[in-house]
């Protein structure tokens, strides 16, 4: 195992994100969640500096950078912008499938596709809650001799409106079975939807994609038909570390504000920061930022090594979405009746952390395939 301490290039790759980050886009945050607008702008300034394509393969035209150096520059967008870091985690979702389990001419064809004009990929989803209960709301597949016939309403899809292809998990109803399908977003038999109005990570572009009797062949199929559960598992190895390390930027984000803010406020004669209540807040906010990016750049080492360990991916994903749940509720509170206001950013950071827990696959999902995947140790 490396040691998990930054090499020199790793620094300099965290101060070129960090100055875009903090520089750029930090001071437009609230102005981004207010308006609820795509951020394309914004997100071809991150293109043009190679911050979107950091993780995709030379050969297919981005930077090829180890996954380590990808989620330090991911934790930078996290703290930055929770709606922008959303554009990023539909492209990290739906391009980990491609690179682990595409083959070369699927790599050629999409990876190159987000390397060039500042690509979109979208990635669509459902979650399983919603599978089991609403099968005929959720994309299925069938196989009709050498063609894929995807049908499926109300499916959630991150970029969607703006994405040039999609990665889709869409179940076989006779077997329950689950296939990985890519495809360009322009085919017919596919509708967007409008932008959702959401609750957090206003300016992402969630929408709902309808698909009706979209015909796909062998080309579209990522590994082998009714695979698709195994494709999507291996594919957080890249995907998860990187959702992590947006989630220990959001938990920073959270504790300076609320250091700053405990500075500044006093009660009883003295700043609210020296009373042990708010000090033990402020103290778990520090450990788990700390936790969370540790627990992101070693599944993300991991991955570098050679060594694929969705477990180990996951659980990083896990812990560190929960936690930023936890320090932005915090700093809600060390805000007082300011932290409800949207004067103040705090309440932003707890609505994003929300939709982090929810979106493309809630926590408590998560934390039900880590224990599935326990279980099968034993």
């Amino acid at each position: 195992m490396t040691d998990l301490v930054l090499s020199q290039e790793s620094k300099e790759y965290q101060a070129l994100a960090r100055d875009f980050f903090q520089n750029e886009v930090a001071s437009k945050s609230e102005k981004l969640d207010h308006e609820g607008k795509f951020p394309e702008e914004l997100y071809k300034a991150a293109f043009e500096l190679g911050l979107a394509s950091s993780y995709i393969p030379e050969a297919y035209g981005g930077l090829g950078l180890p996954l380590w150096d990808c989620a330090v520059m991911a934790e930078e967008a996290g703290s930055a912008s929770g709606g922008l870091a959303a554009v990023f985690e539909g492209n990290f979702l739906a391009a980990a499938a491609v690179i682990l389990s595409g083959t070369d001419k699927q790599k050629e064809e999409y990876l190159s596709s987000l390397c060039t004009e500042a690509g979109l990929a979208g990635f669509c989803f459902n979650s399983k809650s919603e599978t089991e209960s609403y099968p005929s709301a959720s994309a299925s597949v069938q196989k009709q001799g050498d063609k894929f016939i995807v049908n499926g309403m109300k499916v959630s899809c991150i970029n969607g409106r703006h994405a040039s292809w999609y990665f889709l998990l869409a179940k076989d109803l006779s077997n329950g079975r689950n296939s990985a399908l890519v495809f360009k977003a322009d085919l017919p038999g596919i509708t967007r939807g409008a932008e959702a109005a959401k609750l957090g990570k206003r300016c992402a572009d969630i929408c709902l994609v309808d698909f009706e009797n979209l015909e796909l062949n062998e080309s579209n199929l990522l590994g082998s038909f009714g695979e698709g559960d195994e494709v999507l598992l291996e594919s957080n190895c890249i995907s998860a570390p990187l959702l992590a390390a947006h989630a220990a930027g959001l938990i920073r984000n959270a504790l300076e504000n609320s250091i700053r803010y405990s500075k500044e406020r006093e009660t009883f004669g003295k700043p609210i920061g020296k009373h042990q209540a708010i000090g033990f807040m402020l103290a778990d906010m520090a450990k788990n930022a700390e936790c969370a990016r540790l627990m992101s750049w070693k599944a993300a080492s991991l991955f570098d090594q050679g060594i694929k360990d969705p477990l180990q991916a996951l659980s990083a994903r896990a812990f560190a979405i929960d936690a930023a749940m936890a320090a932005a509720t915090d700093a809600v509170q060390i805000y007082g009746g300011y932290g409800y206001s949207k004067e103040y950013p705090v309440e932003r950071l707890m609505r994003d952390a929300k939709m982090m827990q929810m979106l493309a696959g809630s926590s408590l999902e998560i934390k039900c395939r880590i224990a599935e995947e326990q279980l099968a140790l034993i």
